[in-house]
């Protein structure tokens, strides 16, 4: 807070409260008043404007403390400013900034993110998605969430861009959002650097969930992906699903925390020499338990699968509508050994074919830890591809593989080992019986 000059029986006074600043005229009607009524006049004006009490401790000129009963009249301001020490600052309800806010910024109040305030003061969850937001619109509500009572907050679906997040990115206090356990950022017009100021600046040590899918964040998100995840530990949920991704960086070291589900799914903008580089970037994150890197394009870089046996913690992969070729499924079927604890694994729709059933087949026959395998929609694996796999399964005593789909997989009949089973949209496989008749040796079978 700083006091510039005195003109004609009035004081201008520059306030910062929080990150928001304001001038305010403060009326002197003689000289005679002093420089406690001036903190009282100030703090008064303050309350109004901020929606919240501000205590100032003293004020400064030329590094001297003023003292409470000094004259106005007698303090020379003609040369540097006066400064005040806040001492506090007191936020009241949420709703009463947002009036207040408005009504300095002339924004008109808008009535329904007034109900979803008072039900945020509640609730603890503020549900403003798809209301429409641009920056100069969401300053109000961005002054009024700095209560940091909040546990969820969804701002989904607007027009938010990267100046519309910084107005959360500048910390009053240590912890902005001190409760907050998930945000929704789904659907706005969010890029890396925004990104970038918005993991510098919101402090939120409590975050566990954070979905940043459909915004354009572009060339350097994944490179942020490891900040994201050495600083914020509870985090174990995160989505970057059609986020135009692209990759200019191999490695990054990430620190330990919450198990994390990463979804990547659906960025097709990563070339086929960043596929590579992001499974590499991606055995840097020790803390992944399921990994969604489905409808990519093919790339030789699928080659690498086989380094996320290095993910300790990694249960779930998801490499759906991927085509990986010939050298991502005998990555696969180096992952399926080394592997310590998938559990399930999802190829549908790969345009995989004999070959790859044969590298597949290779790692399911020491695989002791896969449950699921969903190969559904290729058709070009046909009853000879899945005769591998079954050999495979038959082989190996200590598989604990209990489901697997191969429907749409081209098999007009079935010759082998097979658990629990979806073979739908195949044709024509068989009577029950001549099922039963030629799976020998069969662990769990239900037709």
């Amino acid at each position: 807070m700083f006091l510039s000059s005195i003109f004609r029986n009035k004081v201008r006074i520059v306030i910062t409260v929080a990150f928001d600043q304001e001038t305010l005229l403060i009326p002197c009607p003689d000289g005679s008043k002093a420089v406690e009524w001036l903190i009282g006049e100030a703090e008064s004006k303050a309350e109004l404007l901020f929606g919240g009490k501000v205590k100032i401790k003293h004020l400064i000129l030329d590094g001297l403390i003023l003292h409470p009963k000094d004259l106005i009249a007698d303090i020379d301001t003609s040369g540097n400013a006066i400064s005040a020490v806040v001492q506090a600052f007191e936020q009241t309800s949420m709703v009463k900034i947002y009036k207040n806010t408005c009504a300095r910024l002339d924004i008109l109040v808008d009535p329904m993110v007034l109900e979803l305030l008072e039900e945020a003061m509640k609730s603890g969850d503020a549900s403003l998605a798809a209301l429409g937001f641009e920056t100069k619109t969401l300053k109000p509500v961005a002054l009024a969430l700095n209560l940091g009572i909040l546990n969820h907050l969804d701002l989904s679906q607007n027009m938010l861009s990267d100046a519309s997040l910084s107005l959360f990115s500048i910390t009053p206090t240590p912890a902005l959002l001190p409760h907050l356990s998930r945000l929704d950022l789904f659907s706005n017009r969010i890029t890396a650097k925004g990104l970038m100021t918005f993991l510098e600046g919101l402090d939120v040590p409590a975050l566990q969930e954070l979905d940043m899918s459909y915004n354009p964040l572009g060339v350097g998100a994944l490179e942020l992906l490891a900040d994201c995840v050495m600083r914020f530990a509870r985090l174990d949920k995160l989505s970057m699903e059609y986020c135009n991704v692209s990759i200019d960086v191999e490695e990054a070291a990430v620190g330990t925390g919450a198990n994390l589900s990463l979804n990547l799914a659906n960025n097709k903008s990563i070339s086929p020499t960043g596929v590579g580089d992001l499974i590499k970037l991606l055995v840097h994150i020790p803390r992944i338990e399921v990994l969604d890197l489905s409808r990519l394009q093919r790339s030789a870089g699928w080659g690498e699968i086989g380094s996320l046996s290095r993910l300790l913690h990694l249960k779930e992969l998801n490499l759906q509508n991927s085509d990986i070729g010939p050298e991502g499924a005998k990555a696969v079927g180096i992952l399926l050994k080394r592997s310590l604890y998938l559990a399930k694994l999802d190829l549908a729709y790969c345009e995989l074919n004999f070959e790859a059933c044969v590298s597949i087949a290779d790692g399911l026959m020491l695989n002791k830890t896969l449950t699921s395998l969903n190969l559904r929609g290729n058709p070009l694996i046909s009853k000879h591809g899945s005769n591998v796999i079954a050999d495979a399964l038959h082989a190996n005593p200590g598989s604990l593989l209990k489901d697997i789909n191969l429907a749409a997989c081209g098999i007009d009949d079935l010759n082998g080992v097979v658990p629990t089973v979806d073979l739908s949209h195949n044709g024509p496989v068989g009577s029950v019986e001549n099922l039963n008749t030629i799976a020998v040796g069969m662990k769990y079978l239900k037709c």
